[in-house]
């Protein structure tokens, strides 16, 4: 059957890729401010308003510290800084981590729903101000933060309690772990995909054929709006990803003796 026409029909969401017309319903109506959907929790105060923006443009001051110190970790061969508070490297390191964080929970928990997203779902054309454009960058960098913290103590504690041996998991599941790992990218999000390459550039358990895999059939956050605007269309964009991650990560497993160990990571 001939498609005669696209998933996104002159810009905004269809039903289907040969009907026209938005999907979902006020989806191109303009995104609504702080405030509209603040929850009850959240006090109406003007106040809160105005010290979100604050925090919004204290978040750019501190990732610009968060660029110099990243910037010097790699210069210095990734090594490990100690945890302090000063006037140096280290303390640099420390303090942009923490305030970064501390910034970015409040803006994703709090802030957001005061000063809003900047817009969040729209072209870039379609931004006020630059200042707009910014806070959307800032409220989906916090968005992020977040989400892979959240995923790294649900691992951590995971391991922990449950006492889990990845390596050992892996060794034993064979041909199959380059699978999991491309099956673990159907999860939307970066969080679960920032843990597993840890597992593989830090811990050293998982093969790099379960870590392609997972690269090439993951999404990302990008799969969130496309969710939103047409499931339909996410699922067989997903599935395009899946069927070829699995192929490579299995071939890598066979084919390439150097496909379970790990190279290229700075140490």
């Amino acid at each position: 059957e001939r498609v005669s026409r696209p998933v996104t029909d002159g810009g905004f969401a269809t039903s289907s890729v040969a009907a026209g017309g938005p999907s979902v319903s006020e989806y191109e109506q303009p995104d609504c401010e702080g405030g509209s959907d603040r929850p009850g929790y959240l006090p109406d105060a003007a106040i809160l308003e105005r010290v979100s923006h604050g925090v919004h443009v204290l978040w750019w001051v501190t990732l610009v510290g968060a660029l110099v110190a990243g910037t010097m970790y790699l210069a210095k061969g990734a090594v490990e800084p100690a945890w302090e508070v000063g006037f140096s490297y280290d303390g640099l390191f420390t303090v942009a981590g923490l305030l970064g964080t501390t910034l970015s929970f409040y803006l994703y928990f709090v802030g957001r729903h005061y000063i809003g997203t900047g817009d969040a779902g729209r072209n870039r054309d379609s931004f006020g101000t630059l200042y707009k454009t910014f806070q959307h960058a800032a409220m989906e960098t916090a968005m992020v933060t977040v989400w892979v913290i959240a995923g790294y103590l649900l691992y951590e504690y995971g391991m922990a309690i449950f006492a889990f041996d990845i390596q050992s998991l892996a060794n034993s599941a064979g041909v199959l772990t380059p699978v999991f790992g491309a099956l673990l990218g159907l999860i939307p999000g970066c969080a679960a995909h920032i843990v597993f390459a840890q597992l593989y550039a830090i811990e050293e358990a998982v093969p790099f054929s379960a870590l392609s895999a997972n690269a090439i059939s993951q999404d990302g956050d990008a799969l969130f709006p496309l969710l939103a605007i047409d499931a339909k269309a996410a699922l067989i964009a997903t599935i395009y990803t899946t069927v070829p991650a699995v192929l490579v990560g299995v071939g890598l497993y066979h084919l390439w003796p150097y496909a379970q160990y790990g190279f290229g990571v700075v140490g």
